[in-house]
């Protein structure tokens, strides 16, 4: 007998986890990975300077005292990574982080790989409905109001449209403490586009929803931070582009 075969569908997470060496990761992803790739062969490299980036900007943050941590879409754990709470965690001994992300299959690995550090909270929240996610019982009691916060937004805002990105960083802006900050990675230039392009053409090849991947400069990018001031920014020869946005 045979039975129908069930394709999982294109994850975002799973392409990332592809390109930075991991191992959860389907055929599908590979092959959007690989399409990638093609279209933008410097995206490996891309990918190791998000990896430096976030690794030094939340060593540097804990070490000038930020101690709370909110990551947007936390994706996959690696066994050859360094998490942002231990990041964090080695430099301010008492600080703690929050994982988010909507894809569930991500969540439940972070909560089975960070389950025994209570300094670690990890929630299912759709950055695309900013609302909810900031209404969430599980945050407001993981996060102190009266301290700033760092937000972790690596490769992520690329996966949401124009108006999704002003609403959340307008929702993170007047619900977060004063002070608190947003530290972002994102793919950037007219090769990330087309790399773009080629992810979502994987998924249209099977029939499966396509997901969002733009490439934004720097001033479109500011446009969208609402209620947030730019004080850093830069492009790297690989295409990424990497700043810091600050609350008054």
């Amino acid at each position: 007998m045979n039975w129908p075969v069930h394709l999982p569908p294109l994850s975002p997470a799973r392409v990332h986890d592809y390109l930075a060496g991991g191992k959860d990761n389907f055929r599908i992803d590979r092959e959007a990975a690989e399409r990638m790739l093609t279209a933008h062969p410097e995206h490996l490299d891309l990918v190791q300077e998000n990896i430096r980036f976030v690794s030094h900007t939340v060593e540097n943050l804990a070490v000038r005292g930020t101690d709370q941590f909110l990551v947007l879409g936390c994706g996959l754990p690696r066994w050859d990574e360094t998490p942002v709470h231990v990041l964090a965690q080695n430099a301010a001994p008492t600080a703690t982080t929050i994982y988010l992300d909507h894809d569930l299959s991500c969540v439940v690995t972070t909560r089975a790989h960070y389950h025994h550090n209570p300094a670690v909270t990890v929630l299912d929240g759709d950055l695309r409905h900013p609302h909810h996610l900031m209404a969430d019982p599980g945050l407001h009691s993981a996060l102190d109001p009266n301290r700033p916060v760092a937000v972790v937004g690596d490769l992520t805002l690329q996966h949401l449209v124009d108006t999704e990105v002003t609403e959340l960083a307008r929702i993170l802006a007047t619900t977060l403490p004063a002070h608190s900050c947003l530290a972002f990675t994102h793919p950037s230039g007219d090769d990330a586009a087309l790399a773009g392009t080629f992810y979502s053409a994987a998924a249209r090849e099977r029939d499966l929803p396509t997901d969002t991947y733009l490439a934004r400069n720097v001033e479109h990018l500011e446009s969208l931070l609402n209620g947030w001031t730019l004080t850093t920014a830069e492009i790297s020869e690989h295409g990424l582009l990497t700043g810091i946005a600050r609350l008054p």
